[in-house]
């Protein structure tokens, strides 16, 4: 079990549940603002047989696991402003994963929010929860990435991902 105290306790409540009531826990999963990653939830088998039972909330589970706000089509975003926030600080966290240097006017539109400001909320947002170190330079327009949390990867993913970190680090290594 994942030695996240927050973690600990959704996945011990969620794995004695079912039905009905495990989905109610997985929404109060979700909405926990202090829970931002959901791995060890989609493993429980009780969370695996939601994915017949209440498909869109498998659904949105994953995409809280996986994704981000580019997976979500405009006007598809979760409806609570509390989810909204929580997915554009994941969003964040993968597009840092993905680049050291994120152009700021990108990353608004990929938050879809309404200004640069607002945008650069998000990140600190984003650095205050652990998720992303880094600098904001909004001269150049740009956030600097110093450091990024993991996020879940879905199994099938994990090779790939393995690969692209080694020849990452490999080319890094190899400008030194």
């Amino acid at each position: 079990m994942d030695a996240n105290p927050v973690v600990e306790k959704h996945v011990i409540q969620i794995a004695s549940s079912s039905g009905n009531a495990c989905a109610m826990l997985v929404e109060r999963a979700l909405a926990d603002p202090d829970l931002l990653v959901f791995g060890e939830l989609l493993r429980l088998p009780a969370v695996a047989a939601l994915a017949t039972s209440h498909s869109a909330l498998h659904q949105q589970l994953e995409l809280f696991a996986y994704g981000d706000l580019s997976d979500v089509a405009p006007g598809d975003e979760p409806d609570k402003p509390a989810l909204l926030d929580k997915l554009r600080l994941l969003t964040v966290a993968r597009a840092a994963t993905k680049s050291r240097c994120l152009s700021l006017d990108a990353l608004s539109r990929t938050l879809r929010t309404s200004s640069r400001d607002a945008t650069e909320d998000v990140i600190i947002a984003a650095q205050y929860r652990g998720l992303v170190e880094g600098r904001i330079d909004a001269a150049a327009g740009v956030f600097d990435v110093a450091a990024v949390a993991g996020r879940d990867l879905r199994s099938r993913d994990i090779d790939r991902e393995i690969v692209a970190k080694l020849r990452d680090f490999l080319q890094r290594d190899r400008s030194l």
